[in-house]
């Protein structure tokens, strides 16, 4: 979610996490406070992007799908 929105907002570089893991918006957005600690840094978003596996896609497809249908 914080990706995709950062994304959306112009910061297409991962490297860009780190100066929105408190932005008020990002947060709203993810349904996450400041308080609560931020958003995922730099490194996690790095690691996320660059080891999902089909496997994993699927997975989060099935969960999203439970979620909303």
């Amino acid at each position: 979610m914080k990706y995709h929105s950062q994304e959306e907002g112009g910061y297409y570089d991962p490297n860009d996490s780190d100066l929105l893991r408190h932005d008020v918006v990002m947060c709203a957005a993810a349904g996450k406070t400041r308080e609560e600690g931020g958003l995922a840094s730099q490194p996690t978003i790095s690691r996320l992007e660059g080891n999902v596996r089909k496997a994993d896609l699927l997975r989060m497809a099935r969960v999203l799908l439970s979620l909303f249908c």
